[in-house]
């Protein structure tokens, strides 16, 4: 098993999830009444990812198009996904026991969440100060009446 430390997908456009749709990734394993999992395949992962708003429909198309010509990769990215599954059930637990979660489990929830984006910082030029700065290019409180 491998410890990856870049993000599950490269992002072009994030997406906040409510806490409803973390408990209903980790409940696409059912232990009751017989155990069933939900992403069993790469195809139902990324359908339950982009039904559940967290990926582009066309994302997820290009994707399954990669996978068409690339199996192990959707393979692997499922595998990915099983991984930060058990993570969050495992930080879950923890809380509803009341103890400390798992650093692993923390660290493998926090490489999930890591993305990509590239930021770019956006600089004002003013007069008063000729700076490319942006934290000088904002009008001190004393100057701003």
């Amino acid at each position: 098993m491998s410890n990856v430390s870049a993000p599950l997908m490269p992002m072009q456009q994030g997406h906040l999830a409510p806490l409803q749709t973390g408990l209903d990734f980790v409940n696409t394993l059912d232990f009751w009444p017989v155990p069933h999992d939900h992403l069993d395949s790469p195809q139902a992962a990324l359908e339950w990812l982009a039904s559940h708003d967290l990926m582009h429909r066309e994302a997820r198309d290009d994707m399954l198009h990669q996978f068409e010509h690339a199996p192990a990769a959707g393979w692997q990215l499922l595998s990915r996904l099983h991984r930060i599954r058990e993570a969050m059930r495992g930080v879950v637990e923890a809380s509803v026991a009341r103890r400390a979660p798992d650093p692993a489990d923390l660290g493998e929830v926090n490489r999930a969440m890591r993305t990509h984006y590239i930021y770019e910082l956006l600089t004002i030029a003013t007069r008063a100060t000729r700076s490319t700065e942006p934290w000088r290019a904002w009008p001190r409180a004393s100057h701003a009446r």
